[in-house]
């Protein structure tokens, strides 16, 4: 279900009951970046996610911060620089 573009004048009506003084010369501006945003969401929502769980699932620890996904990496994954030799002797001295 579609809804109905906003309006210049319906944008400039939202925006002074969030108390946001729009200039009237952006009230066509923002409704036409208000409709963009609401088409996207709406893309979003026909996703199906199956069992993906909420974000709230997850749980950010230190014991999980050094991993990352098995890939092949960039071409030059093997060579090291000074940055690399650096973060290496500080992550040594911890």
């Amino acid at each position: 279900m579609s809804s109905p573009a906003l309006t210049p004048p319906e944008a400039a009506r939202w925006a002074a009951l969030a108390g946001l003084p729009l200039p009237d010369d952006r009230h066509a501006e923002v409704a036409a970046t208000a409709d963009h945003i609401r088409s996207v969401v709406a893309v979003l929502r026909e996703l199906d996610l199956g069992d993906t769980p909420p974000a709230s699932a997850y749980r950010a620890t230190q014991e999980n911060a050094g991993r990352t996904r098995e890939h092949p990496g960039p071409r030059n994954a093997g060579t090291r620089n000074a940055n690399t030799q650096e973060v290496e002797q500080n992550d040594a001295a911890v």
